[in-house]
Formats: structure tokens, sequence, C-alpha cells
């Protein structure tokens, strides 16, 4: 089976990531370039990537999610426990905490 995250923050580019062999294609004309990872991989992306989002941007977390590729946020949730033993709303307040920032809700 193969497990793809497709991340766009705009209608000009996007990123996307398959979960199978590592491989790798040209960008086509349309200006996108695939690369194909293991599982293993893909889920340390998409740890990496969803930290990047949750510290530096107001993304609400069922959106990052999505962006992320999950369909239920609560499965990234859960996912995202595995990662840094916190959920997603705990680690960007703790985040926020350490850089001396005012969590506002």
């Amino acid at each position: 089976t193969s497990d793809t995250v497709t991340i766009a923050d705009d209608d000009s580019a996007s990123v996307t990531v398959s979960a199978t062999t590592a491989s790798a294609s040209e960008a086509g004309t349309d200006g996108v370039f695939t690369v194909s990872l293991s599982s293993a991989v893909v889920e340390q992306l998409r740890g990496r990537l969803a930290m990047d989002m949750l510290a530096h941007s107001e993304r609400p977390v069922d959106d990052i999610a999505a962006r992320l590729g999950y369909n239920d946020p609560s499965n990234f949730g859960r996912a995202f426990r595995r990662w840094t033993g916190l959920s997603p709303t705990a680690w960007r307040d703790s985040r926020r905490n350490q850089s001396g920032q005012v969590t506002e809700r």
C-alpha cells in the first residue's frame, strides 16, 4: 500500500511524498517533483513538518492534520503524542511559553 502526504501552502507550490521504495522522479511540466520514501521516513517527515507548522503558524490543529494527510484529526493527535509525548495543542503552548510568547485562547 502507498501512504501519501501532500502539503500545499498556496496554489503555486506543492510537495508530494509517497511511502513506497526510495526513488525520485524529475519535475514534470507542472513543476511537481515526486520523491518516494519508506513509511518510517514519511512518519519522521510528518512529525517534523507538524512541529514546524505548530511552532511557526497559527493554523488550527485540524488544518495541520489535513495538510499532512490525516483524514481524522484524532489519528494525527495520537501520532503526535507518539512523537513528542504531548498533544499538538499542549506542544504548541509549551513552545510559546518557552519563547516568552503570550498564549491567547
